[in-house]
């Protein structure tokens, strides 16, 4: 299946337990999720991303994981946020790359639950010209 951008609809499900982004036109890219992507806030099963994790590209294979500004890989670069949970190990447990949908501009985000964002990820957004709104106070 090819990558590319798509076309909003209905992606939230009752997988997604909370709502991160709120708007009428939000920019949702598909991409490959790289197998060793991780989401630290799924204690005991890091395979387990959750939908709202911050994730960048990874400049040698162009995969998509875990955004990490202390990296060097491409991976410090925030490119946006996992629409919906993905889980990188198939029934047999061995890790597997996944398409997946992030949101990549023009949206409302709260920041209650949106996963492994911090300043610098702001910076990158901004330099992006993505359009986010933030806000934190609901």
């Amino acid at each position: 299946m090819a990558t590319g951008f798509v076309t909003p609809r209905a992606l939230i499900t009752t997988d997604t337990p909370n709502v991160f982004f709120y708007g009428d036109a939000p920019i949702l890219l598909e991409v490959t999720i790289a197998a060793a992507a991780v989401d630290a806030r799924s204690t005991g099963e890091t395979h387990k991303l959750q939908g709202g994790l911050t994730v960048a590209k990874i400049t040698a294979s162009g995969k998509y994981a875990e955004y990490d500004d202390g990296n060097s890989d491409g991976t410090e670069d925030a490119k946006g946020f996992l629409v919906t949970p993905v889980n990188t190990k198939i029934e047999d447990g061995t890790a597997r790359d996944q398409i997946a949908v992030i949101l990549i501009g023009h949206a409302l985000i709260d920041e209650t639950y949106v996963g492994g964002m911090d300043a610098a990820a702001k910076v990158d957004f901004e330099a992006l010209d993505a359009g986010f709104l933030w806000d934190s106070a609901y």
